[in-house]
């Protein structure tokens, strides 16, 4: 027959601290976030990145040929410019030929905030705007940065090949 040792109980005190340190482990990673991968846990602050998209479009000759190729790598090479480090892979442009011109789609990475606030409607905000003044005005910041370096290497693209 089989028997069973029983083991002699933890001491109420180890048994405490072990599921205290279980419980300020979660904390933190909630609060933190895992370092070095996406999750940025609650913690008030900007991020990058997130990716986000804009379509607008250019008036002109529509016999003008022009390629999603082409103006990609432009503005890959003006947010290169931007920030050294940018995921250029991210970045992608995507034109359509219209009698009244080209129509574009943008679609790049960008920072983003979030903040945790229990004063407001929802408690958990992520994205453009999180409604602390300071946060939302260093955002829009360097998104515009980032706005402006593709608006103007798509318009000096179509400059280039002869547009009005």
């Amino acid at each position: 027959m089989s028997s069973v040792k029983l083991r002699a109980p933890l001491h109420p005190v180890v048994l405490g601290l072990a599921l205290l340190g279980v419980t300020v482990a979660s904390g933190l990673i909630l609060w933190k976030g895992i370092p070095s991968t996406a999750f940025h846990g609650v913690q008030t602050g900007i991020f990058f990145p997130m990716e986000v998209s804009f379509a607008d479009a250019r008036f002109m000759d529509n016999k003008i040929k022009c390629t999603s190729v082409e103006v990609t790598a432009e503005v890959r090479k003006a947010l290169v410019r931007v920030q050294p480090d940018y995921p250029v892979a991210l970045a992608v442009v995507n034109l359509e030929n219209y009698p009244s011109g080209y129509k574009f789609q943008v679609r790049y990475a960008t920072y983003y905030a979030q903040r945790l606030s229990f004063q407001g409607d929802p408690w958990f905000r992520r994205g453009s705007e999180v409604g602390d003044p300071v946060i939302d005005a260093e955002l829009k910041a360097r998104d515009g940065a980032f706005e402006q370096a593709i608006r103007s290497s798509i318009e000096a693209y179509f400059l280039a090949k002869g547009a009005q």
